[in-house]
């Protein structure tokens, strides 16, 4: 399982000491404890963060990958549904334009199962982990 966090408001100081913890060293986390992911899933909504949780394993295929982040994320109709679309979207969310509500602290994205999407692609969650780091920072 993982948990990837997106960027908050690049100009405001970090709201709790926790939130920088969990992303000091990097801002794509795995929890190998459910009990713990929804620990720290469930304080991060207490400090104002939208938590967005996806079953990557029951994705059938990269098609069905980019419509379900495209509707998760509230992507334009225009998406184009390739990885460089996504990480343009991405870079859209991670300032604000869409996909978090507004007076959010900042994106919780939990992508339950992923090492099963994984599994038969890799390259594409190589990929797409990547662009979740890249544009969180």
């Amino acid at each position: 399982m993982f948990s990837i966090m997106a960027a908050w408001e690049p100009d405001a100081p970090f709201s709790h000491p926790f939130d920088f913890r969990l992303v000091h060293n990097t801002f794509v986390t795995m929890f190998w404890s459910p009990a713990l992911l929804r620990e720290v899933t469930d304080r991060l909504a207490g400090h104002g963060y939208h938590v967005v949780t996806l079953d990557a394993a029951a994705w059938a295929g990269t098609d069905d990958m980019h419509r379900k982040l495209a509707s998760a994320l509230d992507f334009p109709s225009y998406y184009g549904r390739n990885l460089n679309a996504f990480s343009d979207c991405l870079s859209d969310v991670a300032t604000g334009d869409y996909g978090v509500p507004p007076g959010a602290t900042g994106l919780v994205l939990v992508l339950l199962g992923i090492e099963v999407f994984a599994a038969s692609h890799r390259g594409t969650a190589q990929a797409l982990l990547n662009a979740f780091a890249i544009e969180a920072r």
